[in-house]
């Protein structure tokens, strides 16, 4: 018997689209597929929602101060951040939107910031509700929805929150500030 098995080699840029698409895949079946979904810059939530034929709006969210995704949607083109470090969402900075997400991205997602308080407040609030230890760049889709909720109200949202690579005495600092 012979066993054939099948590789797909991917960059990290690939990776992430399919983990995204899988959870973009997931969040749109019922019961209650999301009218949109709040993230960290995720291309495959892009392309999960089209092949799905789904018209959830997609928010791709990052930090003040390294909004080079909210800037390249607005102005057309692939911006560049000024610096590299500044901000505890040390997973999202990075030099300029990517070669490959960028285009997809473009195609359907509006931007959104939040500052590093935000986040801190909804990485305080999964823990405290969600019981979920999540890290500054994985809370950032939570920080835009918590700090905006009038403009959510009424409706079925999808967030994604990832990774608990976090250092403890920003965890601690963040444990210890007044709830939001």
């Amino acid at each position: 018997m012979t066993t054939r098995r099948s590789f797909l080699k991917i960059g990290a840029a690939g990776a992430l689209l399919l983990a995204a698409g899988g959870a973009a895949y997931r969040l749109t079946h019922p019961p209650a597929a999301p009218q949109a979904f709040v993230l960290d810059g995720e291309a495959g939530a892009v392309l999960a929602a089209e092949a799905l034929g789904s018209p959830a709006r997609i928010v791709t969210v990052e930090p003040h101060g390294f909004d080079d995704m909210a800037r390249s949607i607005a102005s057309g083109a692939r911006e560049n951040n000024l610096r590299r470090a500044g901000s505890i969402c040390d997973a999202l900075l990075v030099e300029r939107p990517g070669a490959i997400t960028f285009p997809i991205i473009q195609r359907r997602a509006e931007a959104a910031v939040v500052d590093d308080e935000q986040v801190q407040q909804a990485m305080g609030f999964a823990f405290r509700h969600l019981k979920l230890v999540v890290e500054p760049g994985g809370a950032v889709g939570l920080a835009a929805l918590l700090s905006a909720m009038s403009r959510w109200r009424g409706r079925n949202i999808g967030v994604v929150l990832s990774g608990g690579n976090v250092d403890g005495g920003l965890f601690a600092d963040t444990l210890g500030r007044p709830a939001a």
